[in-house]
């Protein structure tokens, strides 16, 4: 986290921006396989995925290869048979793992179908995927310390797991974000 919290430092304009407090929430990339492949080849990390990733196709978004096919050789050792180019852990990819076109999935910590499906996430023991905490970012000196504080508040009260439920809210029960965003805020101490 430490870490992190000085990349992002390093990365901003932090005399134009100010860098609130981070949350626990994390929306992360993990990749996902069904619970019938897990049980046949016994995958529960991306370490025990490497052996396997020759007969493997990836479903992921287009960006993938560019940004992660050479960081999981280098980690993991692993060089999936193929890597299907689907969308960023929507409607495409989701098809293509339930379907069997691709046996592993890149998708997000958040995303709802995971456990709808009973999916297995893989650990990713070695970090290849950065932290992908939620925190906000405010242009310096336009919020008093109040506006401060309460955003602080909601950073403080997210997890991953709500962050999850409010996703699963707006995509399954078509709830409005506005509203869940108010409901959220004002069920907050």
């Amino acid at each position: 986290t430490e870490i992190y919290t000085l990349s992002l430092h390093d990365a901003l304009p932090i005399s134009t921006l100010q860098v609130l407090d981070q949350s626990t929430a994390e929306d992360s990339d993990v990749l996902v396989v069904t619970q019938q492949t897990s049980a046949r080849l016994g995958l529960t990390s991306m370490a025990v995925l490497a052996p396997h990733c020759p007969q493997l196709t990836l479903g992921a978004a287009g960006e993938w290869p560019a940004r992660w096919k050479d960081k999981i050789g280098q980690v993991y050792g692993c060089t999936f048979r193929q890597i299907l180019s689907t969308d960023a852990g929507g409607p495409v990819t989701l098809e293509a793992l339930r379907s069997g076109q691709a046996q592993v999935a890149n998708l997000f910590t958040t995303s709802p179908d995971i456990a709808a499906n009973h999916w297995v996430e893989l650990a990713d023991p070695q970090h290849m995927y950065p932290a992908q905490r939620v925190v906000a970012l405010v242009r310096t000196g336009v919020l008093d310390k109040a506006g401060i504080d309460a955003l602080n508040s909601v950073s403080a009260a997210l997890t991953t797991a709500k962050l999850t439920e409010l996703d699963r809210r707006v995509t399954q029960d078509r709830a409005v974000a506005a509203d869940l965003a108010e409901e959220f805020v004002n069920g907050l101490p």
